[in-house]
């Protein structure tokens, strides 16, 4: 493996202003708390979401809302890629109940990834259009060589 080596004049110290474009695309904890409301989901798990948008880390002067950081990512993705989401959710499920079975879940646990990959990788076909668009993607990156 080769050893990868810098200039001082490649390093780049980033700075707060590095993190203003992403800090506006982050809405208020409002909206999250609004958007977590509305989930068709039981008030535990509500409250959980709740939990994280509170979790906040001081570095130097700064506070950083880490809570509201993973809170955007999350829905960024889960409206992004809701398909992808259900499956992984599914997958997990069944690797759940299949682990539980005392003589089955031996025998398959070495499985288990493949129970939450398979669901998961089939809902982001669903996602982006399923294997045609995949193909159509390959084709076009061919032709333009």
């Amino acid at each position: 493996m080769e050893n990868l080596t810098f200039d001082n004049d490649e390093l780049k110290q980033v700075t707060w202003e590095d993190f203003v474009p992403f800090e506006e695309q982050v809405k208020s904890k409002r909206w999250y708390t609004d958007y977590i409301d509305n989930l068709d989901c039981n008030a535990d798990i509500k409250n959980a979401l709740k939990a994280i948008l509170d979790i906040t880390q001081k570095c130097g002067e700064m506070i950083l809302h880490i809570g509201k950081i993973v809170m955007h990512i999350a829905v960024s993705v889960a409206q992004k890629y809701p398909n992808t989401i259900t499956g992984a959710i599914l997958g997990l499920a069944i690797a759940i109940l299949v682990k539980s079975s005392l003589i089955l879940g031996f025998l398959l646990a070495p499985l288990n990834p493949l129970f939450v990959a398979v669901p998961a990788f089939m809902g982001f076909l669903a996602d982006i259009g399923g294997v045609q668009q995949i193909k159509n993607s390959i084709v076009d990156v061919l032709n333009r060589k």
